[in-house]
């Protein structure tokens, strides 16, 4: 059995140290002081401490091991083939190796030391805040109970979010998930529910997913208790609040303490559901996982549905399309930070393949706006720049990393459909997204009757609507279709599907 060594003590035996955190401006939610710049007892001596430990468990989450670069823009989509990668790499050699499945070379095992290390880090905090804060009466924090519950639930569901993470990346997927001739599933992974030096336990996959769903299910209770409290602060999740900080309607005015606004940010009632609903769908249990997903479609405030598909005119201004995004975490130098990682010899010029699959009509925005050319007349993704014409919605989003959005829960309920052999209705599932993001009506009609053709334009869809946002390879693993086949079924060799636990992690 694998057991954790080095790097995980070190992290559960320390006290809870954000690396440096930097803020979004004047008017931000992560207005904190340095986590590093005070010790634990300072930290949790007031509620503002605990908003601070809160914010760093974010911001260690927008990381460049974490969404910050490898699981969006980075060694996912070198995975995914979504780049010419002899091509756009030219000057990377680790995302060479990356996009051959080559995860032995030193450059690549740092990338994937990151990814876990950084992620039992964040945990590792997460535990810690969730173990003071147990023992915290409410009226420590500003708002209470209510404030406490929380904060709690937030860190609740970071550290599941976190497992499921590991779980993706360092384990098989379900599908291919077998057991033994005894009838047992092997053992792979820790879940670490308390902060302590001790090594975290050992579980096989059904067994890691039970406390991911259970963490996630805990969470969002405590955290209902505030997104769901009344119609002001369920309007307060419409999407030009949840990401601006603004107020839009004088009868459901802002919050007047910032740590309440910017829901989107956050991990707030539906984003925790939205999540449970991927979890559940990865695992195979589509019948969860479409419950899941219809309580994020169906979501309503008195400001009509919270979640819809951003306009065609709209996505002209918002890159990050945030009318459909449920979660995202921010990075405040991501433009920067794109921009030097695209001009350093890592061009990230999209797959030619890509030319054949897009509709014959040029009106889906995802192709026509956010695939753009560069000097050089190759396609690339406008995501992570600044979109060339303004509105409300440009500045504010600019440092939005995409996590999770509406177009996912259609594809739930699609996968759901073709498990149950409905592929017309599958096909008009993935329609919805398609004509959400302006694309023709009845692209799809008589195109999917068998599994075979439904997992072709399924993942057709899913490479143009995930573009760059660490997606793409995730659904080919969990389909089990080779992501560098682009349009076959063909299997995978297993062990490319997940990363080795890095060599200093483990004993035997």
């Amino acid at each position: 059995m694998k057991t954790m060594i080095s790097d995980i003590r070190r992290i559960l035996a320390a006290v809870f140290a954000a690396a440096a955190i930097s803020c979004l401006g004047s008017c931000s939610w992560l207005d904190i002081q340095p986590a590093d710049t005070m010790g634990e007892d300072d930290l949790f001596e007031t509620g503002a401490g605990y908003r601070n430990a809160l914010n760093g468990i974010y911001l260690k989450l927008a990381s460049t091991s974490l969404y910050g670069r490898e699981l969006t823009y980075g060694m996912t989509e070198a995975l995914a083939h979504t780049h010419e990668w002899s091509m756009a790499y030219k000057n990377n050699l680790d995302y060479q190796d990356v996009a051959s499945y080559n995860y032995t070379t030193n450059g690549v095992k740092n990338i994937i030391s990151g990814i876990w290390s950084t992620a039992y880090n964040t945990i590792a905090n997460c535990n810690n805040l969730i173990e003071k804060i147990s023992a915290e009466a409410g009226d420590k924090f500003a708002e209470g109970e209510t404030e406490r519950d929380l904060i709690h639930g937030e860190a609740l569901a970071a550290r599941a979010f976190c497992h499921f993470l590991i779980m993706s990346y360092f384990a098989p997927a379900p599908a291919l998930y077998k057991a033994d001739e005894e009838g047992k599933f092997p053992v792979y992974l820790p879940y670490y529910s308390t902060f302590s030096k001790e090594i975290g336990e050992y579980m096989d996959i059904p067994a890691f997913t039970e406390r991911i769903v259970e963490d996630l299910k805990a969470a969002r209770e405590l955290v209902g208790k505030y997104d769901l409290q009344d119609n002001l602060h369920t309007y307060r999740l419409m999407p030009k609040y949840r990401f601006t900080g603004k107020t839009y309607s004088s009868s459901y005015p802002q919050p007047s303490d910032i740590f309440f606004a910017f829901r989107g940010y956050r991990l707030n009632y539906y984003a925790i559901t939205a999540i449970l609903a991927r979890v559940y769908d990865y695992a195979g249990d589509y019948q969860n996982a479409v419950a899941e997903a219809r309580t994020v479609i169906d979501a309503t405030s008195p400001g009509g549905k919270l979640f819809s598909f951003t306009s065609n005119e709209d996505a002209h201004k918002d890159y990050k399309l945030s009318s459909d995004l449920i979660f995202g975490l921010s990075k405040t130098t991501l433009i920067d930070d794109y921009g030097r990682f695209r001009s350093s010899g890592t061009t990230l010029q999209l797959n030619s393949m890509y030319a054949g699959i897009i509709s014959s009509s040029t009106s889906d925005y995802r192709w026509n706006t956010l695939v753009q050319k560069n000097t050089e007349g190759n396609s690339v993704c406008a995501r992570y720049t600044v979109p060339s014409m303004s509105g409300d919605m440009t500045s504010a989003t600019q440092d939005i990393l995409p996590v999770i959005r509406l177009s996912e829960m259609y594809y739930i309920l699609a996968e759901k459909a073709a498990d149950d052999a409905l592929y017309a209705r599958a096909a008009d599932y993935i329609e919805e997204v398609q004509v959400g993001r302006s694309a023709p009506e009845n692209q799809l009609s008589g195109k999917i009757s068998d599994d075979y053709t439904f997992k072709k334009e399924f993942l057709a869809d899913v490479r143009l609507e995930f573009i760059e946002e660490g997606r793409i390879f995730l659904y080919c693993k969990k389909l089990n279709v080779a992501p560098n086949s682009w349009d076959s079924a063909d299997s995978f060799r297993e062990s490319w599907w997940y990363f080795p636990i890095p060599e200093n992690e483990t004993i035997f």
